[in-house]
């Protein structure tokens, strides 16, 4: 997985995690600022901001934290939570694909060069 598929997952279990806070549609919550955090001269995360929320994504430990604006702690999320929770509600959300492993077909390498005669 690259990091822009993985930030791309964190973006959308911070927008779930606000809207089940709120109790509001996933739609409705949007990512009004997000921003880079570095440590030391060194990339360390990303911080998420919505309307009454935050989140920081630290990703050398691979978990996102949510708070309210008055330093609630609403949720930790650890890496493999992070895809249960987009899993689990993929039928939702229209951006998040799920893909079938027994109905996918993958070629061989064999199958896939051809060679110039």
């Amino acid at each position: 997985m690259t990091t822009s598929q993985r930030l791309s997952q964190m973006r959308e279990c911070f927008r779930r995690s606000v809207a089940d806070d709120l109790g509001v549609s996933v739609q409705s919550v949007s990512i009004e600022r997000e921003g880079i955090l570095i440590k030391s001269e060194f990339f360390c995360g990303r911080r998420f901001h919505a309307t009454n929320h935050r989140g920081v994504w630290f990703v050398e430990e691979d978990v996102l934290k949510v708070h309210r604006n008055d330093g609630t702690l609403v949720a930790t999320y650890r890496g493999d939570e992070v895809l249960a929770m987009i899993l689990s509600n993929a039928s939702e959300s229209p951006s998040i694909l799920k893909m079938n492993k027994e109905n996918s077909s993958a070629l061989s390498v064999g199958d896939s060069i051809r060679r110039a005669a």
